[in-house]
């Protein structure tokens, strides 16, 4: 529910433009079998971060981009050669322009042998800032680093543009860290993982781990579900508080077109949150469902982070989300909330394997 989101935002569409278009008219949604349909058949169980949620088998599942420790990580198929190619393009490119303070721009590219993968690391990019302290100027430097591994037909890129570069060490260490992850597997190690990657543990919450899945469901294009984890946020407005603060901003004849059908405190296996459920009717009088679930979570903790999971219907994705009758009754939408917010918890794990000590392999100039 757009309306009382975190300032990250998860889904592109907007709830919003419910507000500025909803009316004060009701029509009932479809009252097919949808619920049974979707809920009758087998499920899926999905690694997102240190957490589990089970899926409808059928649903299409896509996933943002991983971020952690400063770095982006994003995942995907590619073959050995194409990969090879494609890296020792990356590097000609950057070894073919200097710098922003008009040097060598290349300043290692280091062979990476560790866990299964082969790759390379990067450090270039070197760029200053000048800044005023009590009087004294000071120079703040930057570096950008990447790292493309690859195994058994998946590329891993690990970037940052603008790096401390006296941290430069936490990209080889974090490189250690990271394991292949076999498709529809669930990890046994501890640690955050994202697809067919993880990171294993030691991590802690000032590392910033965070990832996210959308979820599509084949027959009806009107349903979105999110669902993210990130570790290391501070403690924010709660999503009922900030859901009574926009209603409250709202006029009568804007209230009246949102019915609440949920409002409060709500546990999921352990996880303390809070929860929001409304129906909106639009001004083309069709019907839309919005659904939150919210943890606020502990900054300190990689195990208790800012969870949310979010559900909305009723908007047409083909059509920059112009409001549609909802393709699913609110018994529906309600029954498949339930099946799925249910199901988060907290994934158990074994105790984490040995880092190697020979992660990273001979520099090259």
């Amino acid at each position: 529910m757009i309306a009382v989101k975190p300032m990250m935002k998860v889904l592109g569409s907007l709830i919003l433009l419910g507000l500025l278009l909803g009316a004060v008219f009701a029509l009932p949604g479809p009252s097919g079998g949808h619920r049974e349909a979707l809920l009758a058949g087998k499920t899926k169980t999905i690694c997102v971060g240190r957490f589990l949620i089970d899926l409808p088998e059928d649903v299409r599942l896509s996933r943002s981009q991983t971020f952690i420790d400063g770095f982006h990580v994003n995942a995907f198929p590619e073959t050995s050669d194409a990969f090879r190619t494609r890296v020792a393009a990356r590097q000609a490119e950057i070894e073919a322009k200097p710098n922003e303070l008009r040097r060598k721009n290349l300043e290692s590219a280091t062979r990476i042998h560790v866990n299964g993968f082969d790759g390379k690391m990067f450090v270039f990019g070197r760029n200053a800032s000048y800044t005023m302290d009590f009087g004294k100027r000071q120079v703040l430097e930057g570096v950008a680093l990447e790292a493309h591994l690859h195994a058994d037909g998946l590329s891993f890129d690990l970037i940052a543009d603008d790096y401390n570069p006296q941290l430069i060490g936490n990209l080889p260490k974090l490189i250690g860290q990271l394991r292949r992850v076999a498709p529809g597997a669930i990890p046994a190690e501890p640690g955050f993982c994202f697809g067919e990657g993880m990171f294993v543990d030691p991590l802690v919450a000032d590392q910033g781990e965070s990832t996210s899945i959308f979820v599509d469901i084949p027959g009806h294009p009107d349903v979105v579900i999110a669902f993210s984890t990130m570790a290391g946020t501070k403690p924010r407005h709660g999503l009922l508080e900030r859901s009574a603060r926009a209603a409250a901003r709202e006029p009568l004849w804007m209230r009246a077109a949102f019915k609440t059908l949920r409002e409060g405190k709500r546990s999921i296996n352990g996880l303390s949150g809070e929860e929001v459920a409304v129906k909106v009717t639009e001004l083309n009088l069709s019907t839309g469902f919005g659904l939150d679930w919210e943890m606020a979570g502990n900054e300190t903790d990689v195990h208790a982070p800012f969870l949310h999971l979010e559900m909305e219907t009723g908007r047409n994705p083909r059509a920059g989300g112009k409001p549609v009758q909802s393709s699913l009754a609110q018994d529906s939408v309600l029954a498949l909330w339930d099946a799925i917010s249910s199901s988060i918890r907290l994934r158990q794990s074994g105790p984490a394997s040995r880092l190697p000590a020979d992660a990273l392999a001979s520099r090259q100039p």
